[in-house]
Order: C-alpha cells, then structure tokens, then sequence
C-alpha cells in the first residue's frame, strides 16, 4: 500500500532522485545499482527524468505532485 500527501511530503533536504529512492533503501534490499535503476525508470514513467538532481524547492506545483506519485510507488 502508498500513500501520496497532497502537500509536500517531500524531504526538502533531498533532491528528487533521494526521495524517490529513500523508501527503496529503508524497505528493501536492493543492491544501490538496481535502486538507481528503479528509481530512473520511475521518474521517466512520470515524466521528470530531468529533474532527478533537483531540489523539491525548484519543482513547480505539478512536477512536485509527480515526484510524490514516485516516491509512493515504491515498496
């Protein structure tokens, strides 16, 4: 089960790309390769491959609705 909050939920210290892997490292096992891996086809599934090194500060309102949407996708 996921949750996506509608405001923030976001790790404001973290760019895109560790947001949407921290639950990945918390909750699996997964080696850091299949982490990268798995988060990069879910950011491009949503559309913000692009985005993965920025911070949630620089995302406008839709972007940031999308990382969320990735990182509640994860296990």
């Amino acid at each position: 089960m996921s949750m996506l909050f509608q405001s923030g939920a976001l790790f404001t210290d973290m760019n895109v790309f560790e947001n949407v892997a921290f639950p990945l490292r918390e909750h699996t096992n997964l080696p850091e390769a299949l982490i990268h891996t798995t988060v990069m086809m879910k950011l491009e599934a949503v559309g913000l491959r692009g985005a993965a090194n920025l911070m949630p500060s620089e995302l406008s309102g839709g972007n940031g609705a999308q990382s969320r949407f990735s990182k509640s996708d994860s296990p």
